[in-house]
């Protein structure tokens, strides 16, 4: 992601619906995964910090981004943040509780190097909680503007998991409430004089009134209060909970 979309995450991710709606479900998720509050946290692509922070409520929060302006804005929202490479992480080995790693494994060409990372840095019985996007079919500019990869299904995010050693304890779509309205709009951009060029693609934060964005981040985070339990049959994300294994298997 570039400077000037960096910038426009750090308008938005404070308020923004669909961000208010992803911090609710992998709050959840945490809930149900870890007890207590005193955990070592690292957020791997914590971009600008407004989830960093929110992570504070399960203990100490280190974010991390590649990117120096993301991590300069954290910093000067009083996070404990560095600038590191996400598949070349400067951590000590099975140092980290927690490590959370939102939407950053699209990002990595080799992300089975990306897992392999994640899990060298946590210790024996640690908790990986991953989200990325759901579906290639709806690849779209949105997807170039992130320089993304590439879209997940949810049994190759699994597989993906698991390969790297690691037990997966929720692999499930989210925000199902959310799929259809974002399949119309992508859909839509595919129609001949709308398409849009490479050099043109940009992040899509819709600006919207204030009571309409928080009536679509409780929409979004519907079956939220069922991330841990039930795994969903479809939704326009997807989040795993995995563990690293107390013993090597």
């Amino acid at each position: 992601m570039d400077a000037t979309e960096i910038a426009r995450l750090a308008d938005y991710e404070d308020w923004y619906w669909w961000h208010r709606a992803r911090r609710t479900i992998i709050h959840q998720l945490l809930r149900h995964a870890v007890t207590g509050s005193d955990y070592l946290i690292l957020d791997v692509g914590g971009g600008t910090g407004a989830t960093s922070i929110s992570l504070r409520q399960f203990g100490r929060v280190i974010a991390t981004d590649l990117s120096p302006e993301a991590t300069v804005i954290a910093r000067g929202r009083g996070l404990e943040a560095a600038r590191m490479d996400a598949g070349n992480l400067a951590v000590a080995s099975q140092s980290i509780d927690i490590v959370v790693v939102l939407d950053v494994i699209e990002h990595l060409e080799d992300e089975r190097a990306l897992v392999r990372e994640l899990m060298r840095v946590l210790k024996p019985g640690g908790v990986l909680l991953a989200t990325v996007p759901a579906y290639k079919w709806l690849w779209s500019s949105h997807d170039v503007a992130n320089q993304h990869f590439r879209r997940y299904r949810r049994r190759e995010l699994a597989r993906l998991l698991r390969t790297g050693g690691f037990d997966v304890e929720v692999c499930s779509y989210v925000m199902m409430s959310m799929l259809f309205p974002a399949a119309a709009y992508r859909l839509l951009e595919r129609l001949p004089g709308r398409r849009v060029t490479e050099a043109d693609a940009e992040v899509h934060f819709t600006q919207v009134p204030p009571l309409l964005n928080s009536i679509l981040a409780h929409v979004a985070s519907w079956g939220g209060h069922l991330a841990g339990r039930v795994w969903l049959p479809f939704g326009l994300s997807i989040a795993a909970v995995a563990r690293r294994p107390e013993k090597p298997s």
